[in-house]
């Protein structure tokens, strides 16, 4: 018997080697099980949401990611926390799928977490990212929760994740996902 594929979407602030958020990004996609797969895609060049300037019209690479999560079984989203909250790129990003017809977010499974140098790991960013992805109707993965905290301990200067901890919580998290994306596929054949 042949395992499902699984096709993953991952966004985050920024793709850089040196964002931490992006090194989790990486991290969290070289230790999925072999039947998934992680596409990041870097959601910088998405101009600010403005809906007067709106006019029916969407960028060509929202209307991209749109399809892209449309296609995917599932998606990921990795944050840094600003001032307790979103960053504006990602909540931008967010602004902008919200305006998709039918709603690329809208009973997607989905996982989120966040790295920081501070000790909470983002604990406050992911309560504002949960209440933004409710209003959207994802199906947010609830447990478990993943902080990553001091991230500038965690990687090295290659961008690869060198705490064995942060692995296996990163790795009960992927295994909660997928029985969400499993979930997930018996609800919308219904």
């Amino acid at each position: 018997m042949t395992e499902r594929a699984f096709k993953l979407v991952g966004i985050t602030q920024r793709c850089t080697p040196d964002s931490y958020n992006f090194m989790a990004l990486k991290t969290l996609g070289e230790l999925m099980q072999p039947e998934m797969s992680l596409e990041t895609v870097d959601i910088q060049d998405i101009g600010f949401y403005d809906p007067g300037m709106e006019n029916g019209a969407i960028p060509d690479c929202v209307a991209e990611l749109a399809k892209k999560i449309s296609n995917s079984d599932g998606l990921v989203i990795w944050t840094p926390e600003y001032n307790h909250s979103l960053p504006a790129r990602l909540k931008n990003c967010l602004d902008w799928l919200s305006r998709i017809k039918p709603n690329p977010l809208l009973n997607r499974a989905t996982l989120i977490g966040s790295s920081t140098t501070g000790h909470l790991g983002g604990a406050r960013v992911q309560y504002e990212l949960r209440r933004v992805l409710d209003s959207q109707q994802a199906n947010i993965l609830i447990k478990p929760e993943v902080f990553i905290g001091n991230a500038k301990t965690k990687f090295n200067a290659q961008g690869d994740c060198v705490d064995d901890e942060t692995k296996q919580v990163l790795r009960q998290q992927i295994a909660g996902f997928k029985n969400l994306m499993l979930r997930s596929q018996k609800m919308n054949a219904l």
